[in-house]
Protein backbone atom coordinates (compact mmCIF):
# COMPACT_ATOMS: atom_id res chain seq x y z
CA UNK A 1 0.00 0.00 0.00
CA UNK A 2 1.00 3.25 -0.89
CA UNK A 3 -0.22 6.51 1.14
CA UNK A 4 -0.15 10.43 -0.07
CA UNK A 5 -0.89 12.78 2.63
CA UNK A 6 -1.05 16.63 2.50
CA UNK A 7 -2.17 18.54 5.52
CA UNK A 8 -2.32 22.15 5.19
CA UNK A 9 -0.26 24.06 8.55
CA UNK A 10 -3.41 24.91 9.92
CA UNK A 11 -4.91 21.80 10.82
CA UNK A 12 -2.14 21.65 13.96
CA UNK A 13 -3.60 24.41 15.44
CA UNK A 14 -7.26 22.87 15.67
CA UNK A 15 -8.28 21.71 18.59
CA UNK A 16 -10.37 18.83 16.60
CA UNK A 17 -7.43 17.46 15.15
CA UNK A 18 -5.38 17.92 18.82
CA UNK A 19 -8.15 15.78 20.47
CA UNK A 20 -8.44 13.23 17.76
CA UNK A 21 -11.99 14.30 17.29
CA UNK A 22 -11.12 14.73 13.27
CA UNK A 23 -12.05 11.69 10.87
CA UNK A 24 -11.03 11.43 7.81
CA UNK A 25 -13.91 11.20 5.03
CA UNK A 26 -13.57 9.19 1.78
CA UNK A 27 -14.50 11.36 -1.28
CA UNK A 28 -14.36 9.19 -3.90
CA UNK A 29 -12.01 6.04 -5.34
CA UNK A 30 -11.46 4.24 -8.76
CA UNK A 31 -9.88 0.69 -9.53
CA UNK A 32 -7.89 -0.58 -12.42
CA UNK A 33 -8.66 -4.20 -13.21
CA UNK A 34 -5.12 -5.13 -14.91
CA UNK A 35 -1.89 -5.33 -14.17
CA UNK A 36 -0.04 -2.04 -13.41
CA UNK A 37 3.72 -1.18 -13.92
CA UNK A 38 3.75 2.12 -11.72
CA UNK A 39 1.49 3.70 -8.81
CA UNK A 40 1.56 7.88 -9.19
CA UNK A 41 -0.07 10.25 -7.38
CA UNK A 42 0.03 13.75 -6.68
CA UNK A 43 -1.77 16.64 -4.36
CA UNK A 44 -1.09 20.38 -5.56
CA UNK A 45 -2.74 24.02 -5.41
CA UNK A 46 -4.52 24.58 -8.36
CA UNK A 47 -4.57 27.92 -7.97
CA UNK A 48 -0.84 27.89 -8.38
CA UNK A 49 -0.51 25.23 -11.48
CA UNK A 50 1.41 27.84 -13.71
CA UNK A 51 3.85 28.23 -10.70
CA UNK A 52 7.89 27.43 -12.09
CA UNK A 53 8.24 25.64 -8.74
CA UNK A 54 5.45 23.03 -9.49
CA UNK A 55 6.80 22.27 -13.45
CA UNK A 56 9.03 19.71 -11.71
CA UNK A 57 5.80 17.94 -10.00
CA UNK A 58 4.20 16.95 -13.49
CA UNK A 59 7.53 15.00 -15.17
CA UNK A 60 6.89 12.00 -14.58
CA UNK A 61 10.47 10.61 -15.86
CA UNK A 62 11.87 12.72 -12.55
CA UNK A 63 10.21 10.11 -10.50
CA UNK A 64 10.96 7.43 -12.77
CA UNK A 65 13.36 4.84 -11.70
CA UNK A 66 14.63 1.64 -13.12
CA UNK A 67 11.77 -0.87 -13.33
CA UNK A 68 13.31 -3.07 -11.30
CA UNK A 69 13.75 -0.78 -8.59
CA UNK A 70 10.55 -0.47 -6.25
CA UNK A 71 11.41 2.22 -4.15
CA UNK A 72 8.81 5.24 -4.03
CA UNK A 73 10.47 8.46 -5.67
CA UNK A 74 8.90 11.64 -5.16
CA UNK A 75 9.55 15.48 -5.30
CA UNK A 76 7.96 18.15 -3.13
CA UNK A 77 7.64 22.13 -3.58
CA UNK A 78 6.21 24.49 -0.97
CA UNK A 79 2.65 24.14 -2.87
CA UNK A 80 3.06 20.76 -4.41
CA UNK A 81 3.84 17.02 -3.87
CA UNK A 82 4.01 13.75 -6.10
CA UNK A 83 5.05 10.29 -5.64
CA UNK A 84 5.74 7.17 -8.42
CA UNK A 85 6.10 3.52 -6.95
CA UNK A 86 7.17 0.73 -9.54
CA UNK A 87 5.16 -2.26 -8.46
CA UNK A 88 5.66 -5.95 -8.42
CA UNK A 89 3.09 -8.05 -10.99
CA UNK A 90 0.16 -7.12 -10.03
CA UNK A 91 -3.60 -7.78 -10.99
CA UNK A 92 -4.58 -3.99 -10.38
CA UNK A 93 -4.60 -1.06 -7.87
CA UNK A 94 -7.13 0.50 -6.16
CA UNK A 95 -7.16 3.94 -5.43
CA UNK A 96 -9.14 5.86 -2.55
CA UNK A 97 -9.45 9.43 -1.86
CA UNK A 98 -9.90 11.05 1.10
CA UNK A 99 -10.51 14.71 2.90
CA UNK A 100 -10.67 15.97 6.28
CA UNK A 101 -12.63 19.62 6.99
CA UNK A 102 -12.00 21.80 9.47
CA UNK A 103 -15.89 21.31 10.72
CA UNK A 104 -18.89 20.16 8.60
CA UNK A 105 -18.97 22.88 6.55
CA UNK A 106 -15.16 24.24 6.93
CA UNK A 107 -12.08 23.70 4.26
CA UNK A 108 -10.09 20.66 3.65
CA UNK A 109 -7.01 20.52 5.97
CA UNK A 110 -6.28 17.13 4.91
CA UNK A 111 -6.25 15.54 2.05
CA UNK A 112 -5.25 11.22 1.35
CA UNK A 113 -4.61 9.32 -1.65
CA UNK A 114 -4.10 5.50 -0.87
CA UNK A 115 -2.88 2.93 -3.93
CA UNK A 116 -3.27 -0.68 -2.81
CA UNK A 117 -2.59 -4.01 -4.83
CA UNK A 118 -5.33 -5.51 -5.91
Amino acid sequence: MQTLEARHIKLFLCEGFRNGSWNYELIGSYTINKSVGAASGGIFDLKLIKDRAMAGVFSFKSRAGQTSDLQPKAINTFHSVAIRTNLQENQGLLTKYYTMRAGSDEEVVSIRISQQLV
